[in-house]
């Protein structure tokens, strides 16, 4: 029986011996040579990520790449009432004014939405102003609308599988925003 329980144990040796020859064969079959100069290679990954992918057609498109406030400008003149002194002669109206663009630009909408405001459609402003008049003199109240001039350069720029990169080509525009009313009078 002691004969029979070592015979076992030592088949049972072989056995596992066997196996473990194979299995480590086995892993080792997949290895590379020591020597190879792929050694680093995963061969278990996504191999879309070493194919070739295709590039996307590239384009084109503009930017703005510089808002630069120029100061004051100023419209016409628009004539007000009039009046002989000594008294007061005042305007409380409603007038509209429309911001402008000239230049070379791209897109009014590109333009507007870089400064903030609205270019082309008319708007309603209030216009109030008070003005004493001496006696003896006829004055009328005169008053034209008040803008900020900015300068608007845009860029083109060139993007393509992810990448951007600037071209020389720009274009530039002046945008005239209002802000304000200024008053004069003359005298008649």
């Amino acid at each position: 029986m002691r004969k029979r329980i070592i015979r076992v144990a030592a088949l049972l040796f072989l056995v596992t011996m066997c196996i473990t020859d194979i299995s480590v064969f086995a892993a080792e079959e997949n290895l590379p040579h020591v020597a190879s100069e792929i050694q680093n290679v995963n061969l278990n990954v996504d191999k879309t990520e070493y194919e070739i992918q295709p590039r996307t057609d590239g384009y084109y498109y503009w930017a703005v790449e510089t808002k630069t406030n120029q100061g004051t400008v100023y419209d016409s003149w628009r004539l007000g009432p009039q009046g002989k002194g000594p008294g007061t002669i005042s305007v409380n109206k409603t007038d509209t004014v429309t911001n402008t663009i000239s230049g070379s630009y791209t897109s009014v909408g590109d333009i507007s939405a870089s400064l903030g405001v609205t270019i082309g459609t008319a708007k309603s402003y209030s216009v109030s102003y008070s003005l004493p008049v001496p006696s003896g003199k006829t004055y009328q109240i005169k008053y034209r609308p008040l803008y900020t001039q900015y300068k608007v350069v845009q860029r083109q720029y060139y993007r393509i599988d992810g990448y951007t990169s600037k071209t020389n080509n720009t274009k530039t525009c002046y945008v005239k925003v209002f802000y304000d009313w200024g008053f004069s009078y003359n005298v008649l």
